[in-house]
């Protein structure tokens, strides 16, 4: 995953302290999705499974991106 050379941050609002991450999705085909997060894309969508997700399977799952987290 390559970094965007012209991300520039969001600007700050000094009376709210804390982390200040601003993500932006975009939905593409199912349950296919496009994150942008810190200068980042990543892709997300459900595994092909019985039932009524309508993933295809293209990208990790929200709960891939969930588990793999509590591992960093």
């Amino acid at each position: 995953m390559i970094k965007d050379p012209n991300y520039v941050p969001p600007p700050r609002d000094p009376d709210r302290p804390g982390p200040h991450i601003v993500a932006e999705i975009t939905p593409r085909e199912g349950q296919l999705k496009e994150g942008r997060v810190q200068g980042f894309t990543v892709t997300c969508d459900e595994a092909i499974r019985p039932g009524p997700t309508g993933g295809a399977d293209k990208a990790p799952s929200p709960l891939g991106y969930f588990t793999v987290g509590i591992g960093f």
